[in-house]
Formats: C-alpha cells, structure tokens, sequence
C-alpha cells in the first residue's frame, strides 16, 4: 500500500519539477479506470485480486422517507358548557327561642324597691296603674291578716303580662299568674305582689282585693225563700266600716240603697275584680252582673262624721 502512496507522489511532483504548474482535475472515476488502478495496484504490490466495478457495489439501500402522518382533522367536538354558577338559596335565619326572663324566687323577709300599696280608711280594695317596658318587672308590697281573702285582678294593654305573690317569710300562694288569683292569708304579714312584663311593653291596672275575715267582720245576706231584697242595719263610728257579702248569678240586676246616703258611703265589688260606687244618693244600681258568684258589699262613714245608725238593702228582681 506505501508503494502506490509513493507512486502516486511521484505523479505528482514530476509536473512542478518540470515547471508546469499542476492541474486538479476531479472527475468521476468509471469502471475502467477502477480496472486500471487495481491492476496497476496488483503490479506493484505482487497481489492478483479481481478488480471491483460499480456494478459489483451493492445498491444502495434507499433509506426510507419518514412516514408522513396524515392530517387528522381536528375532531368538532360541541365543547362541553362549563358548568353555571347555581345561585345558593338565600340562608334562612335561625329562629333561636326568644330566652325566658328568670322569675325572682319568693325570699323570705322584706324586699328592697317594693312599693307599699295603702289602703283608705274603712276600703276593702286599691288599684294601681302603671307602665312596664319588654322583659320588665315591678314589685308591690301591702299588709293583711291571716284568715282574710285576697284577690289579685290584673288587666293590661296586651298579652304576656303576669304576676307572682308570696309572703313574707317566703310561701308562695300564686306564682305565674295572668288575670286572677284569689287565696286566703295563712299568717299575718307583709304579702308582695310582682307584675312580669312579656316580650312587649304594657300598660296595666293592677287591683288588690283584701276582704274581711268571715267569722267576724263579713256578714253574708240571705234572702227569704221567695223574697227578692234584705234589710240589715247596724251603727259606725266615724271612720269605721261594715263589711256584706251576697251570692247573684250573672245577668241580674242588683240594687243597694244604704241609709243615710249622704253620710255612708257604698263600694261593691266583684270576684272578677269589677267595682261599682254609690252616688251622691247612695244609690247604687249595677243593671246586669258580670258573673255568677259572691259580691262584696263595704259600708264606711267619713272620719269626720259622728257615730252613725245605718240600713241597707239589697234587691234582685227576678230576672
């Protein structure tokens, strides 16, 4: 192979020793040239190899085009619609239960901010009005005797008022009521009365009623099989009263004339707290009676006036 290289080199170097200057030319080599050179080859290096020709070269092997991917059409899919903002129903507010105002507890002994209710001299009952604003409370103190009977009427300007009494060594004899309450004392003391206002403001008219104990003072009148009035009669000192109790059904018509009608003064009154006076007459007609039951009759002379002598009677026609 190093002779063919110097073979070649001399070839070459001969025309520039010669002064010619060198011509490349390339061009493509044939069949008959490769024949020529490889025998040329064989001389030189002694070898007997068969010279090659193009035809002899295996074809090339055509390297394949890339497979081309045929354009897929873009699938028209509908888009999926995103999903609407679904308006959330408005919250509904939560009805917490409306808190109940904690009753006081019956405390024996006297109560601080309680006012006393006073009765006039020779009355049987007092009434006191008054305002309470929501979730408000209000505290009443009078005295009474035990065997009397107590009456509690309380009417207001709208609903969920109510009231509690209690002694004052701590018994309670009503607690939550809301028109009336009727007992009868069991001791003598201060008895308080508290009025309990609902979820509203109030105005109220609240009435106490203490009658006389029945085995002393209360006369009950009882009219005659048939009879449709009674007479009693008795005497006052001056501002002294005297106290009558009766029995009526509801819708008849009572009349009490009491004698002398300038000087004693009339009050009677229902068990449903109702009240009627007398005139300047001392004439008293009630037309129709609100309620089955017994009515309270109270007789009193001024303090001013002398011992009186005094009659009264009662009539119920036949209805």
């Amino acid at each position: 192979m190093n002779k063919v290289r110097w073979l070649l080199l001399v070839l070459m170097v001969v025309p520039f020793m010669a002064g010619c200057e060198p011509v490349v030319q390339i061009r493509v080599m044939t069949d008959r040239d490769l024949t020529a050179t490889a025998l040329l080859t064989n001389a030189v290096t002694g070898t007997a190899e068969s010279p090659t020709t193009l035809s002899d070269r295996p074809e090339p092997t055509a390297t394949p085009s890339p497979t081309e991917i045929p354009a897929t059409e873009e699938a028209s899919a509908t888009p999926t619609p995103l999903p609407t903002n679904t308006p959330l129903p408005s919250p509904t507010a939560l009805r917490l239960p409306t808190p109940t105002r904690p009753r006081p507890t019956a405390t024996p002994g006297p109560q601080s901010g309680a006012t006393r209710i006073r009765f006039q001299i020779g009355a049987i009952s007092a009434t006191v009005s008054g305002q309470l604003g929501p979730q408000g409370s209000r505290l009443y103190v009078l005295r009474a005797s035990a065997g009397q009977l107590m009456e509690v009427t309380v009417v207001s300007s709208s609903s969920g008022l109510s009231f509690a009494i209690w002694g004052e060594d701590g018994t309670v004899l009503k607690q939550h009521a809301e028109n009336r309450a009727e007992r009868v004392l069991p001791s003598s003391q201060d008895y308080y009365v508290a009025l309990y206002s609902g979820e509203q403001a109030v105005t109220y008219h609240f009435t106490v009623m203490i009658s006389p104990r029945e085995s002393s003072a209360l006369t009950r009148i009882r009219f005659a099989p048939g009879a449709t009035s009674a007479l009693r009669e008795g005497r006052l000192e001056p501002g002294a009263c005297a106290y009558y109790v009766l029995g009526a059904l509801a819708g008849q018509r009572m009349e009490v004339q009491p004698t002398p009608g300038e000087v004693v003064g009339l009050e009677v009154r229902g068990q449903d707290g109702s009240l009627w006076s007398s005139g300047p007459a001392g004439l008293l007609v009630i037309e129709s009676l609100p309620r089955t039951g017994d009515y309270y009759l109270t007789l009193c002379t001024p303090s001013w006036a002398e011992a009186t002598a005094y009659t009264v009677e009662v009539t119920i026609p036949p209805r």
